[in-house]
């Protein structure tokens, strides 16, 4: 089965704002609800976030269901789920998190980074992964890029995620897309390659012998002529457009 993953950037500005929201929106507070079944978990992540003056919890669920009435009640900007609550699993309530009329952006709280759960996440519609271990900043921080429309997924989980899209390129029929009139030089596609490898800025300098701030000025150059926002969409069109050094 195709792995397929549609890529969107939601404006946290655009579109209408639910009366439940726009009070707090002009104030930039970023609203969340925490769905995990371990209630001194919860607790903590509440006192940390509501610490900072930017982010409000709004709600906490233990289970599935109560996840779901929450969002619908609460209409939250930000989802921090667990993966395996009770009564109703992550991907069931992604599924049905995509037809609420107001959406939510989901960061999955795990324990560990786990292939076969990232790439079903993603599928279903979720913005992120984030280890319950993480420091305070790199919270903070996976919430404002996902709160921006972005991915975050760490060096990590975008190793994980496109190593999923090699596999199945390797197993596909050829099928790219058409490629659209972009030039890319052959300095590009090498860093496009190893970017698709997982390799953070730090190893294709080692690997291509540049300096860090080099690729990440090619990088920079790579967005804006594509018009991809980050490294997991330039991978996905990497991906659908069968680009290689070759090429």
């Amino acid at each position: 089965m195709g792995i397929t993953v549609e890529v969107t950037a939601h404006s946290s500005t655009s579109g209408a704002q639910s009366p439940a929201r726009s009070t707090e929106a002009t104030g930039n507070v970023i609203r969340l609800v925490i769905a995990d079944r371990q209630a001194i978990f919860r607790c903590g992540l509440r006192s940390l976030l509501n610490s900072n003056r930017t982010f409000r919890v709004v709600g906490e669920a233990a289970d599935g269901f109560e996840t779901m009435d929450l969002v619908r009640r609460r209409k939250p900007d930000i989802l921090l789920l667990e993966p395996s609550l009770p009564k109703r699993s992550a991907i069931e309530l992604l599924g049905d998190l995509k037809a609420l009329e107001t959406p939510v952006r989901t960061l999955l709280m795990v324990r560990s980074v786990e292939k076969n759960v990232l790439v079903d996440a993603v599928k279903a519609g979720a913005r992120g992964i984030v280890p319950k271990e993480s420091s305070a900043r790199i919270l903070n921080e996976s919430i404002r890029t996902v709160m921006a429309g972005n991915y975050w997924l760490g060096v990590e989980g975008t190793a994980i995620l496109v190593g999923a899209f090699r596999e199945l390129a390797a197993h596909s029929n050829g099928s790219a897309k058409a490629m659209p009139s972009v030039k890319l030089s052959p300095r590009d596609l090498q860093i496009i390659e190893r970017i698709m490898a997982g390799c953070s800025n730090k190893e294709v300098g080692q690997e291509l012998s540049m300096s860090e701030r080099t690729v990440k000025y090619h990088l920079t150059s790579i967005f804006d002529r594509i018009g991809v926002h980050n490294r997991l969409e330039l991978a996905l069109f990497a991906h659908n457009h069968s680009l290689s050094p070759t090429d």
